[in-house]
């Protein structure tokens, strides 16, 4: 039996549920969860029954939000959920064509808030960049971070893609003859290595095959 943990803690949901209907239906006809890890969200959706009157069939679409970071239980199952996928499903795509990056107008993924790496790629990229590995010259690439799989502690800081702007990139995101390269692309995180490359296919255009550009 589901219990809540805050308003009526220790009374079970179900039955705090038959007195709001708008929870009751939510409760009962949940019919998808989805978890978004960077604003540390859970969204669920349900669908009540069907209902017949003179005009047909109708149903109620019930809609919440719960914040992570409110509420510590959830934020532990969700953690542990999190680091059960990542040992299921961290490997490289098969499908994967490092060749896109090259051809990729967009590069949107080099976009997104939160790029984690280990602790280990990072040296490795001031090594490359022969960088001495001291936490100023970390603090000038990398952010601190606790993911919700406890996997990475890292990621990569953002810039703002122009001056003023609020949209950011990564750090290392530079711009070659009008296009945007990685320019640590040798040395570049997992996470950017195993990106999902049917998500390239669909959201980015991508240039005929060419001679590789070099940052």
């Amino acid at each position: 039996m589901v219990r809540s943990n805050q308003n009526g803690r220790g009374v079970p949901l179900q039955r705090r549920a038959r007195d709001n209907e708008v929870l009751e239906n939510l409760v009962r006809h949940l019919g998808s969860l989805s978890i978004d890890l960077d604003d540390e969200e859970i969204e669920l959706e349900s669908t009540g029954p069907d209902i017949s009157d003179r005009v047909g069939v109708s149903n109620v679409e019930v809609c919440s939000t719960i914040d992570l970071t409110e509420h510590d239980e959830v934020r532990e199952i969700v953690k542990q959920l999190v680091a059960a996928c990542h040992r299921v499903l961290l490997k490289g795509d098969d499908d994967y064509d490092p060749d896109r990056c090259d051809r990729c107008v967009k590069s949107d993924c080099c976009t997104i808030d939160r790029i984690h790496l280990t602790d280990e790629e990072r040296a490795r990229i001031l090594d490359w960049l022969e960088i001495e590995d001291t936490p100023g010259n970390s603090e000038r690439f990398f952010d601190e971070d606790d993911d919700l799989a406890g996997y990475y502690e890292l990621m990569m800081k953002q810039v703002p893609k122009e001056s003023g702007s609020k949209d950011t990139k990564c750090v290392f995101l530079k711009s070659v003859d009008g296009m945007m390269r990685c320019s640590i692309y040798e040395v570049r995180p997992n996470v950017c290595r195993e990106y999902d490359a049917g998500y390239c296919t669909e959201h980015t255009k991508l240039l005929p095959r060419r001679n590789p550009i070099t940052v």
